[in-house]
């Protein structure tokens, strides 16, 4: 458990790094065009970059608590054992789209590995600016398959019931 607190406190940590370092590179680079100072041509590609760093780490924290919309009106009028099956049929289809996206995005930097390829400014490889996505979704595969395995340990599989009940 102490190692999934320290994964997940730095994942959260790396976003509140991220979005000020963001935010001021835009400002540094919005007030040197507007004033005619300086330029920043790479400034729009770093700031891109760690955008898609955000999203991704934000969609595994968003996986972690639980938190990203679901629509749930017709699961609620279900028995417990109807909103079990549905939500290991949730968790299957979470599973195969982040397991497919993950797959997907590192045939993608297998080739931007093998060609080598860099980034217009900063010149760096284009795999570490897009590995942000298999990580993103190997992350969420990981999150959604250990609150899966949990609630199977901890409920056998089935609802609690409930005082209503």
């Amino acid at each position: 458990m102490k190692l999934k607190k320290i994964i997940y406190d730095f994942e959260l940590n790396l976003i509140t790094v991220l979005l000020p370092v963001m935010c001021t590179i835009v400002l540094f680079a919005t007030f040197g065009r507007y004033t005619k100072w300086y330029s920043t041509p790479w400034a729009e590609e770093l700031s891109r970059y760690i955008f898609i760093w955000i999203v991704f780490l934000g969609t595994v924290i968003g996986v972690k608590r639980q938190a990203h919309y679901n629509v749930d009106v017709l699961v609620e009028k279900l028995p417990p054992g109807g909103k079990t099956i549905v939500y290991y049929i949730q968790v299957c289809v979470e599973l195969a789209f982040f397991g497919f996206i993950a797959y997907q995005a590192a045939k993608i930097m297998r080739v931007q590995i093998r060609m080598s390829q860099t980034s217009p400014s900063l010149k760096i490889p284009m795999y570490l600016a897009y590995g942000a996505i298999p990580t993103g979704m190997v992350l969420s595969f990981i999150w959604t398959a250990v609150a899966a395995v949990r609630k199977m340990i901890s409920k056998g599989g089935r609802e609690e019931r409930t005082n209503a009940d």
